[in-house]
């Protein structure tokens, strides 16, 4: 459902509906779909384009985190992926952001031309094969640094009396 904001979803045990998840931005339905762990105004939207892809993020803030990966998500092409290297990437993006031990919550989506990636290595195609995993990795990289220096600088500009209310 994280990948597909414009379609609405509803989740259903027993008869009852559990979860209900409305059409809406990328950023909302990962709000909605995790009430209990995201915080609104904690949760913020980057987007960089590349040469040959584009990653789209929804980033906890530094002061949001826990003490395990799972809250990493990496999605290809709307495809929820397990791949080592770039969840390590989101990691040295935060890397001196968070407490030593702690994880942020962030949800990836990249968006790359399908020549450049193989979805047919696993039977469940939760693993890909990247012509350019490498420079992937580093664009992660950057777009979470990026993201959270810009958030250090808009902390650092506002004044004393500004600060009290954030």
């Amino acid at each position: 459902a994280l990948a597909f904001p414009d379609i609405s979803f509803r989740l259903y045990i027993e008869n009852q509906m559990k979860m209900f998840l409305p059409v809406s931005s990328d950023r909302e339905r990962i709000l909605n779909a995790y009430k209990n762990i995201y915080i609104q105004d904690l949760t913020h939207k980057t987007k960089q384009d590349f040469e040959s892809f584009t990653i789209s993020a929804i980033l906890g803030g530094p002061s949001l985190y826990r003490k395990d990966r799972r809250h990493i998500q990496i999605f290809v092409n709307k495809r929820k992926i397990n791949e080592y290297a770039l969840l390590q990437a989101v990691d040295f993006g935060y890397t001196g952001f968070l407490p030593g031990g702690c994880f942020p919550l962030a949800c990836i989506f990249i968006n790359i031309n399908p020549d450049l990636v193989d979805f047919n290595i696993h039977p469940a195609k939760r693993e890909v094969k990247f012509k350019n995993l490498n420079e992937i990795h580093k664009a992660i990289v950057k777009t979470i640094q990026n993201f959270l220096n810009s958030q250090l600088r808009r902390v650092e500009s506002v004044t004393p009396r500004e600060k009290q209310n954030i």
